[in-house]
């Protein structure tokens, strides 16, 4: 993730989330997102959503939570204050990879106005710039397509 994502100007900073102290320590003005697996692969060590989410309040960025272990009739993510969540639905529509697909959930709870690469998509669209920003430049512009 590091290698990918210093191509597109973005750095990638990891800690223990189970760490509020330590999470906070790597978040500053320039984080855009506190990204978590409920349950991590393959540790499979369980993190306080509650607990990340405050730092992330605290700090104005946006919890994103890969779901995809714990099925949705099970939990619900914005019960525990996750912004966005993600899920690879390839487990839940065939478990073995013959069909691929993901799932992006906006719960329109991120204040976008203090986010600095959709602050401009916020004054536009208000709780939906994330959503409207994903429509316009992955759906439309680069085509979306059901693969893991």
């Amino acid at each position: 993730m590091k290698n990918i994502f210093s191509h597109f100007g973005l750095e990638l900073r990891l800690c223990d989330l189970k760490n509020p102290a330590e999470v906070k320590s790597h978040t500053d003005e320039n984080t855009i997102a506190i990204f978590v697996e409920t349950i991590s692969n393959p540790q499979l060590e369980v993190v306080d959503l509650k607990t990340l989410s405050a730092v992330c309040r605290a700090s104005n960025v946006p919890l994103i939570a890969d779901t995809t272990v714990i099925p949705f009739c099970v939990f619900d993510a914005k019960v525990f204050d996750v912004n966005i969540e993600v899920v690879s639905s390839t487990k839940y529509i065939s478990g073995g990879a013959t069909s691929t697909g993901g799932l992006i959930v906006d719960y329109g709870t991120f204040d976008w106005s203090h986010s600095k690469v959709l602050k401009s998509w916020y004054e536009k669209f208000g709780t939906k710039a994330f959503t409207q920003r994903m429509r316009k430049e992955i759906s439309r512009s680069l085509g979306s397509y059901m693969t893991p």
